[in-house]
């Protein structure tokens, strides 16, 4: 499976790699740690720290660009502007072009002032120095300022922006899972049900699963019946995926994503309403990569309802319960064969 990574942590893991290549000594370990704390979804947490790596090198802007987007994700957006405008010009820094804009709009999201927070992204997007990291986190995050504007169209459009780059770092399925909602949410099932196909796809791989009959589903443990419910996925079959899921969710409320999949499968039909429900649900039950994927598909949903403080809550909650970068639907290993004596 291609993991997919969100929107904040793509791009930070991007930054801190190329922190730990170029990083002024200046800086040291304060602003790693700001900078990880940022990336592990734990903005107040990064101020600090960050705050610390300001105090010690005044004249760079590097630690100073990274504070401003820490308060622009705590949701400060005016101390996050004063921060940003603080920082001083005339020096290069590593990673520090794009980062300023992006710190700005999303403090202009969280005013709710999403065309002002589009200007910002797209200046990242067409800046020669930005990196791809950045580039990558204000195609993700113009998106979602067009869909908290009320054009989910264009958001469509724009995501062609970062597809191409989320293709090479294994964000693709982020994507993809987005315009199945975003489709879902404009009332084309058609289009969602294909996006979903998609997904599947990619969560699968190659693998080829042959569905079993309803009889054999009490038989199957988690890891077979999810990869049945993913092949039925995969296969156009989304009633017998629907009873699959539903089955392992009876086991275990949400294992293996069980409950996310049923609030796709929900999108893929044209229900929205349930789409909704069921995700509210999954973020309340199961192992918390389920519950992360769960509410970052939440914080999609708030954008589309134009509620940009909790799409940044739902994307901090499911940033903090992310185990090792993965954001996307599990595909489980299967297990080996026991050995022959």
């Amino acid at each position: 499976m291609t993991p997919a990574r969100s929107f904040i942590p793509a791009a930070l893991a991007a930054l801190l790699l190329a922190a730990g290549c170029t990083e002024p000594a200046r800086v040291g370990p304060a602003y790693r740690r700001g900078v990880e704390a940022l990336a592990a979804g734990s903005p107040m947490s990064a101020i600090p720290f960050l705050t610390q790596a300001t105090a010690a090198a005044p004249d760079d802007p590097q630690a100073r660009t990274m504070l401003a987007l820490a308060y622009a994700i705590a949701m400060e957006p005016n101390v996050a502007v004063r921060t940003a405008d603080g920082a001083p010009a005339g020096r290069d820094a590593p990673a520090v072009p794009g980062w300023r804009d992006i710190a700005l709009g999303i403090a202009a999201v969280v005013r709710h002032q999403p065309d002002d927070a589009a200007e910002h992204f797209r200046r990242v997007l067409t800046a020669d120095r930005a990196p791809d990291g950045a580039r990558q986190t204000a195609g993700q995050w113009l998106t979602l300022a067009l869909l908290l504007k009320g054009d989910p169209d264009e958001a469509i459009e724009s995501m062609q922006n970062w597809h191409s780059l989320a293709e090479h770092n294994g964000t693709g399925t982020t994507a993809l899972l987005w315009a199945t909602l975003i489709q879902a949410h404009l009332g084309k099932a058609p289009s969602a049900r294909e996006g979903l196909i998609s997904v599947a796809g990619c969560v699968a791989g190659p693998r080829r699963v042959t569905l079993p009959p309803t009889s054999r589903v009490p038989d199957l443990d988690d890891q077979n019946l999810t990869a049945a419910g993913i092949a039925a996925v995969r296969q156009d079959k989304l009633d017998d995926a629907e009873r699959f899921f539903a089955a392992l969710d009876a086991r275990r409320p949400n294992a293996c994503d069980a409950r996310v999949w049923l609030a796709l499968l929900a999108a893929a039909q044209g229900n929205w309403d349930q789409t909704l429900e069921r995700l509210k649900t999954a973020i309340a039950d199961g192992p918390p990569q389920s519950r992360a994927l769960a509410n970052q598909l939440l914080s999609v949903a708030c954008a589309l309802q134009n509620r940009p403080q909790a799409m940044i809550q739902h994307m901090l909650v499911g940033q903090r319960l992310r185990a090792n970068g993965r954001a996307a639907p599990q595909m489980p290993s299967p297990r080996p064969s026991p050995k022959r004596s």
